[in-house]
């Protein structure tokens, strides 16, 4: 989701597979909250100012609004399915928990894909067999 708005190396790719999707793509109020605080994370690092952070959260609403995503409640069930998957792999792959907890939710709304540049979640979402198009490049 990042890629999407702020400029790095897997943008251009995160754009394409975007353009792939049937409208609106389908995400976890999990990824609302990631997306804010890498936004966040990348004023404290020095690697953009508020207002770009502002922008970029700005940018991302306003495509919610307008039917390019749909956000969806992380459902009350994906918790218990998290902690399932907590302790069948986080202690072989380092797994942190809001990777975790995205993972679960897409299982359990029966999402059709996975898209993520994160490594290790996608070995999760793969794992437990969803289809992760953009991961082999990230």
């Amino acid at each position: 989701m990042v890629s999407l708005y702020v400029p790095d190396a897997n943008s251009d790719r995160a754009v394409a597979e975007a353009r792939l999707q049937p409208a609106p793509i389908l995400i976890s109020a999990a990824v609302i909250l990631e997306s804010t605080n890498a936004f966040e994370l990348r004023v404290f690092r020095g690697q953009g100012t508020l207002l770009n952070s502002a922008k970029a959260m700005q940018d991302l609403e306003a495509d919610a609004e307008r039917g390019v995503f749909r956000v969806l409640p992380v459902p009350s069930s994906a918790w218990d399915v998290a902690r399932k998957l907590s302790r069948k792999h986080t202690a072989k792959n380092g797994t942190r928990s809001l990777d975790i907890l995205q993972v679960a939710a897409a299982l359990v709304l029966k999402a059709d894909a996975f898209l993520t540049f994160d490594r290790v979640q996608a070995n999760l979402a793969r794992a437990e067999r969803l289809a992760t198009p953009v991961s082999d490049h990230a």
